[in-house]
C-alpha cells in the first residue's frame, strides 16, 4: 500500500484489464502520469503490443528470450489451427476473462457460441460473439443447446454443466476447487498464450472433435468383397456357372489378373440377359486352351 503514494513518480502505467479503467482514470487525472491500457494480454497481438509498450517506456530492445517465445507461440499457432478450427465454444467467466478467452478461440477459427457474464462490463461489447448474456450457468447450458457446442470454458462450477452437455471443460478463472494448483496456471503472455492453446486442442482430440477417419484405397479388398467370377482354383468350369451362384448366365473363363475388361462384363451381363462379350488380354491373345499368344497387336479372343 505504501507504493500507491509514490505512483506519480512513475514514467507509465500499464493498466492490463478493461475492469480497472475507473481505477486507471483517476490515477491519470491525479498524477497525470500517462499510461498504456491492455484490455487482454491473451493471443499473439494483444502481448505484442504489451511488448512494444515496454521496449518503448524502457528504451531497450525486446530480449532474445522474448523473441524465441513468440516464435514458438507461432509454432503452436499452427500446429493447434488444425484442431481448433470451425469448433464452436462456450464460456462462463467475469468479463475480462470472458473477453480475453473469446479474442483467443476466435483468432484460432472458433465461434462463441454460447458467452455469459455475472455482471455487465461496457467490455462485453466487444467480446467477438452474437450475445453476451448476463446470466448464470443454468443460461449458459440453455443457449449452448440451442446453437450447438464443442467445448466448454468456466470454473470448476461448470463440471455438471459440461457432463450435461457431453463436451470437454477448460477450467478457467475462480474458483478451481477440483484441480489441484490449477490456479498457479500460466495464462497470459506468449508462454501462458501457447499454453493454453496446447489444452484447448489436446481437449478437442481427446473426445473425437475433427478426428480423422482411415483412408482406404477404392482398390483395396475386403473378404466380404467376394469376386463373382468363377476360378478354376476353386473348381468351377469355365463357361458355365453353378446353379448356386447366379444361375442362367455365362461367365467368362478364368484370365489374367490385370484385364480390366473382365469384371465390367460381367457386371453388365448379370443385369442382363446378354452373355458377356469376350474380354481383351492386354499383350496377347487368350486361346480357349489357356495358351497366350503374343501378336503384333492386342485383339479380342475369339
Amino acid at each position: 500500500m505504501g507504493e500507491i503514494a509514490t505512483l506519480g513518480e512513475a514514467a507509465a502505467t500499464l493498466v492490463i484489464g478493461a475492469s480497472l479503467d475507473p481505477a486507471a482514470d483517476l490515477l491519470k487525472e491525479r498524477t497525470g502520469v500517462p499510461d498504456s491500457r491492455f484490455p487482454s494480454l491473451m493471443g499473439l497481438d494483444a502481448v505484442d503490443a504489451f511488448v512494444a509498450a515496454l521496449a518503448q517506456i524502457s528504451g531497450q530492445p525486446v530480449p532474445a528470450k522474448i523473441e524465441r517465445q513468440r516464435a514458438q507461440l507461432q509454432d503452436a499457432m499452427v500446429d493447434t489451427h488444425f484442431m481448433l478450427g470451425f469448433a464452436r465454444v462456450a464460456i462462463a467467466a467475469d468479463p475480462d476473462l470472458l473477453y480475453g478467452m473469446a479474442q483467443l478461440v476466435t483468432g484460432m477459427g472458433c465461434s462463441v457460441s454460447a458467452a455469459v457474464a455475472p455482471a455487465r462490463a461496457p467490455i462485453l461489447e466487444a467480446v467477438p460473439t452474437a450475445e453476451v448474456k448476463l446470466g448464470d450457468l443454468d443460461d449458459l447450458e440453455r443457449t449452448a443447446r440451442d446453437h450447438g457446442v464443442d467445448l466448454l470454458i468456466g470454473n470448476s462450477h461448470a463440471v455438471e454443466t459440461a457432463r450435461r452437455l457431453g463436451v470437454p471443460l477448460l477450467r478457467a478463472g475462480f474458483p478451481q476447487y477440483d484441480l489441484i494448483g490449477g490456479y498457479q496456471k500460466l495464462w497470459v503472455g506468449y508462454r501462458g498464450t501457447r499454453q493454453t492453446l496446447f489444452d484447448l486442442a489436446n481437449l478437442l482430440v481427446e473426445h473425437g472433435h475433427h478426428e480423422v477417419e482411415p483412408y482406404r484405397s477404392i482398390y483395396a479388398q475386403r473378404e466380404e468383397d467376394t469376386p463373382l467370377v468363377p476360378q478354376m482354383a476353386h473348381g468351377y468350369r469355365p463357361g458355365r456357372a453353378r446353379s448356386d451362384d447366379v444361375a442362367g448366365h455365362d461367365f467368362l473363363p478364368p484370365l489374367q489378373r490385370g484385364n480390366e475388361g473382365d469384371l465390367t462384363a460381367v457386371d453388365q451381363a448379370i443385369g442382363s440377359e446378354i452373355p458377356p462379350g469376350p474380354p481383351f488380354v492386354k499383350g496377347g491373345e487368350m486361346s480357349p486352351q489357356g495358351h497366350t499368344h503374343a501378336p503384333s497387336e492386342t485383339r479380342p479372343f475369339h
